[in-house]
Formats: structure tokens, C-alpha cells, sequence
């Protein structure tokens, strides 16, 4: 369905030798008239939604092809982001959504709940934040955060670091989520997990993860791999399998992959 928008941004630049420095407000008003949210044939594929930064500024948060945004929508906030002298760099986005008029489409439940407990939901979104940095020597940090400011109370959190020397990778992760009772979560959930990637020979590396509960104290998820990688060609397979604790059962799945690259290494 077409969409009239306008997206406002007034970037603010400073320069300090060789570093930058831009501080960028950022107004969008976005309209999509229809007045349903599923396109063509539903065939249910937008199943997963997940409101952070990195959707702040999306004309359409849905992540399949049969649903999508309808009605008048504001999202505002704003962004900075500074690249130093010595090559490294930070960035910090953070803002909010507001439905104003029309069918709000995150209001529409179906059996997968999507935007259900998301406060997209309603006419104000919760307030998204994210962060990224990096240090220099292959050392890069990341966080993000969805607050209500209703409540004053913190919904999701996650923080991530990652190592990355000579094709050896180590990264991990912390992931919080408040309990959420309408989408069946009766309590906060903590995570920790921890993915390294080992090369073993000429363009190939071995890889590992591991997930770990810390409510359940229980590992939620184990993979392993095996990657072939010379910048033209890359193909693979993998093995994970993940623990569903109240269920009391594990769920195994392999998949493999092939990639042709361009010069350019895409």
C-alpha cells in the first residue's frame, strides 16, 4: 500500500582535527491509509517483532510481507555519532513512536501475538535506546534498552562485546526481559551467552556457542559449526540445539549454507 511521509532531520556537524562529530534530531510523520494489515494472501510470515533502535525510524516494523503499518504515525528522537582520530568510533539513537490517527496495526491480535506487549500497541510507544562503540584493536561494544516511561520501569535489555583478531572471534552477550504475563512470561528472564570462532586451516574457522538461564540456571542453547570462507565463496553447516525448560524437551535442527561473493566481498 503506498505511503505519504516526511522524514525532518537537522544534522548539527563538529570537527575537532581529525575527529567528527554529528548530533542529528530526526521528526518523521508517516501515513499508510489502509485499513487492514494483511496483504494478499496471509500466510502468516510476519511473526516476529522486536521495537529497539534499530527499527525507530522503520515506515514498517513487521517483519513479513503480509502485515504491515496503517494510519498516522509519528516517531521522533535522534541520533550522535563521532569518529575519532585513532580510528575508533561511538554511536548513541534513541526515541519513541506515537500512533495519532487510524487504524493502529500493532492493535490487530492474532494467534502469534504480534505487537501484542510491544506498546506499540497503544498511541505511545515505550522509549527505545541503543549504543555502539569501537575501541580500536578488533574490541567492540554494544548495548541496547526499551524503558516504560509509564512505570519508570525497564522492559528489555541487552549488552554485547566482541573480540575479533586475525579470523579468531569471541564475543558475548547479556539479555534481560521483564516479565511480560500476556504474552505468557511470569517472570524476568536473564541470559548469558558466549560464541567464539576458531580458525583451523586456510579459510576455515570452527565455531561454538552456548546460552545459559541464569533464573533456571540451565544452558538454553548449544551450537556447533564449521565454515569455509575465502571472500568469493562460503558455504558451511551447523548444528544447534535448543532447550525449551518448561516443556522439559530439546529441539535439534542442522542447516547448512552456500554464498557466492562479489570483488567486494558482499
Amino acid at each position: 500500500t503506498p505511503i505519504a511521509a516526511l522524514d525532518i532531520r537537522f544534522p548539527l556537524i563538529g570537527l575537532d582535527g581529525e575527529s567528527s562529530y554529528l548530533f542529528e534530531p530526526i521528526a518523521q510523520l508517516v501515513y499508510r491509509g489502509s485499513s487492514t494489515t494483511s496483504v494478499g494472501i496471509t500466510n502468516d510470515n510476519a511473526q516476529g517483532l522486536v521495537f529497539e533502535d534499530s527499527n525507530l525510524f522503520s515506515f514498517n516494523r513487521f517483519s513479513g510481507t503480509d502485515r504491515q503499518e496503517t494510519g498516522l504515525r509519528l516517531n521522533v528522537g535522534g541520533q550522535f555519532m563521532a569518529n575519532f582520530a585513532d580510528k575508533s568510533w561511538l554511536r548513541l539513537i534513541g526515541g519513541q513512536s506515537y500512533q495519532l490517527a487510524g487504524l493502529n496495526a500493532f492493535s490487530v491480535f492474532d494467534h502469534a501475538q504480534v505487537g501484542n506487549a510491544s506498546r506499540l500497541e497503544t498511541s505511545a510507544s515505550y522509549i527505545v535506546a541503543g549504543a555502539a562503540a569501537s575501541l580500536g584493536g578488533g574490541v567492540e561494544l554494544g548495548g541496547k534498552v526499551e524503558v516504560d516511561p509509564l512505570k519508570v520501569k525497564l522492559v528489555r535489555a541487552a549488552l554485547a562485546a566482541k573480540l575479533d583478531l586475525s579470523d579468531f572471534t569471541l564475543s558475548t552477550n547479556y539479555y534481560f526481559l521483564a516479565d511480560q504475563p500476556s504474552r505468557g512470561v511470569s517472570a524476568n528472564t536473564h541470559t548469558i551467552s558466549a560464541n567464539i570462532g576458531i580458525p583451523v586451516a586456510d579459510y576455515w574457522t570452527a565455531t561454538g556457542g552456548v546460552s545459559w538461564n541464569l533464573v533456571a540456571r540451565n544452558w538454553s542453547q548449544l551450537s556447533l559449526g564449521a565454515q569455509y570462507d575465502d571472500k568469493f565463496l562460503e558455504y558451511g553447516a551447523n548444528y544447534k540445539a535448543i532447550q525449551n525448560i518448561g516443556a522439559h524437551k530439546i529441539s535439534h535442527s542442522f542447516t547448512v549454507n552456500f554464498k557466492l561473493k562479489g570483488p567486494a566481498g558482499n
